[in-house]
């Protein structure tokens, strides 16, 4: 069967990460709420966001059991939508060859954040709604206004359902799995000032965490924010001791380990023989890689030396490392006026909160199993993103 887990238990410290993250933020988060956004978005029709760092656009394939055994989309979705009432639904229709294929399927909000605003949207849809066929899908997902009568289109996202046997190896029984080469594509640096919690059941209190972060961490006067870096990786078994490291000019300058993050595996009989896949999304909080230090221009004291990108511009070269092995590079550049530089294509291509910044990324091939380099260029966030200008930065 496949599993989707945190990597790291990293639960014990959940609760206390929360709290220290709704503690941090002492200001109104609606007088920080113009700054939040990459764009100015509309506030009479919904947008499917493309990014909220931990809580990206994402759609997965969950197993229902019964005979036979079928699959229904299991979605995150974060929307942009200050009309929301809770009579709202978001409809999700799957398409095969652009055809609908099955039930369309109502999801119901779980939680709204005005201060955003935010709507976040996760189902679990039933036996009913299942599918036995396999292959590239799309999965038209409408926003329906059920008091005014109104829906919106807000995009079709990519869904690729593999065949995978389980079982004895004679007599194997059908299961299935995704194939998330498309998460490949795309690495991000975060400017944020505390660790910021995925989603979880509840939440409503994630996100109004996360809001609060994320005001808290670029707009408030004594805010020291780090780097928080997040990528996926594919191979065939868990990684080894996995580091973070960050070079400047031929130096390094910080290291990090995983922290939280998700993994994605299956394994299959094949002619060739058994095969294991994963996909795992790497997150790596890099508390020693410090953006600037507070506006009152007094740096605080830290127990481990600091390195303050806004006094070192140039280009950095950040690298993970597994077994003696280099998995993947990531880079970025930091202008000499001390910010980060955000690549033109971004803007043109997709929409986040203007904490999260893509970076150029080279995918390092140790592993026995490759990855669809075309599925991750051309798909980004499910296919919400139509690349543009030269994203994604893939080398």
């Amino acid at each position: 069967m496949m599993n989707w887990a945190g990597m790291f238990d990293f639960r014990a410290g959940w609760g206390a990460a929360v709290s220290a993250v709704m503690l941090f933020a002492s200001a109104p988060i609606a007088a920080q709420q113009a700054n939040l956004w990459s764009h100015d978005f509309p506030e009479d029709k919904p947008v499917l966001i493309d990014s909220i760092g931990s809580l990206e656009t994402t759609v997965l394939v969950q197993v229902r059991q019964g005979r036979p055994l079928k699959w229904t989309p299991e979605p995150q979705l974060l929307i942009h939508f200050a009309g929301y009432e809770s009579d709202d639904v978001v409809v999700m229709q799957v398409l095969a060859n652009d055809a609908p294929i099955g039930k369309p399927m109502n999801c119901p909000a779980k939680a709204f954040v005005p201060e955003g605003p935010l709507v976040y949207v996760t189902c679990w849809p039933k036996a009913e709604f299942g599918l036995t066929e396999t292959g590239a899908f799309g999965l038209k997902v409408t926003y329906k206004q059920t008091l005014l009568g109104l829906s919106h289109d807000l995009a079709t996202l990519h869904l690729d359902v593999v065949a995978i046997k389980h079982g004895s190896k004679n007599k194997p029984k059908l299961n299935y799995a995704d194939n998330l080469d498309m998460k490949m594509g795309v690495a991000t640096i975060e400017e944020a000032g505390n660790s910021l919690p995925g989603a979880t059941s509840s939440g409503k209190r994630d996100l109004q965490a996360i809001h609060s972060a994320l005001g808290s961490a670029m707009d408030q006067p004594e805010s020291v924010p780090f780097a928080t870096f997040r990528f996926w990786v594919k191979g065939e078994k868990t990684w080894s001791a996995p580091k973070f490291s960050c070079i400047y000019k031929g130096k390094k300058v910080a290291e990090a380990r995983p922290g939280g993050g998700v993994s994605r595996n299956y394994w299959s009989h094949t002619e060739a023989g058994r095969i294991k896949v994963r996909w795992d999304q790497m997150v790596f909080r890099v508390n020693d890689l410090k953006f600037r230090p507070p506006k009152s221009g007094t740096k605080p004291s830290f127990a481990r030396p600091v390195h303050w990108m806004n006094e070192n511009p140039g280009d950095y070269r950040c690298v993970m490392t597994s077994g003696g092995e280099l998995v993947k590079e990531l880079h970025f550049t930091i202008a000499p006026d001390g910010k980060l530089v955000r690549p033109d294509c971004q803007a043109a291509s997709m929409k986040s909160l203007r904490h999260v910044t893509l970076v150029r990324k080279v995918n390092k091939a140790i592993a026995k199993i490759a990855y669809d380099e075309a599925l991750a260029r051309k798909t980004g966030y499910q296919g919400n993103v139509t690349w543009r200008d030269g994203c994604p930065l893939i080398e």
